[in-house]
C-alpha cells in the first residue's frame, strides 16, 4: 500500500475496481443494476474516512467516488425506467 492511500480507501478501491470491471463487461441490464447497487453499498465502507476526513484518501474520495456514484445512479435510473415501461 502506498503512503498516499489509507487502508480503508485501499480496501474500497480493490473491491470497487472488481465490481466496475464486471459492470463494464456485462451486457445484461439487470446484472448491471445489481452491480451498480453493489458500488453504492460499498461506498458506505468509506464512512470512517469521511468522518475523520483522512487526508491520505481525501483526494481519491473527492475525485473517484462521486464519479462511480453518478455512474451507478445513472444505471439504476435507466434500469428503473426500462422496468416501468415494461410493466
Amino acid at each position: 500500500m502506498s503512503d498516499t492511500t489509507c487502508a480503508i480507501y485501499q480496501d474500497y478501491e480493490e473491491e470497487a475496481a472488481e465490481i466496475t470491471t464486471r459492470l463494464n463487461r456485462s451486457h445484461d441490464l439487470q446484472e448491471k443494476a445489481e452491480l451498480a447497487q453493489s458500488l453504492l453499498d460499498l461506498e458506505r465502507h468509506l464512512a470512517p474516512c469521511e468522518e475523520e476526513d483522512d487526508p491520505k484518501c481525501r483526494l481519491q474520495r473527492r475525485a473517484i467516488v462521486p464519479l462511480r456514484r453518478k455512474t451507478a445512479e445513472t444505471i439504476l435510473a435507466f434500469s428503473a425506467a426500462k422496468h416501468t415501461r415494461e410493466v
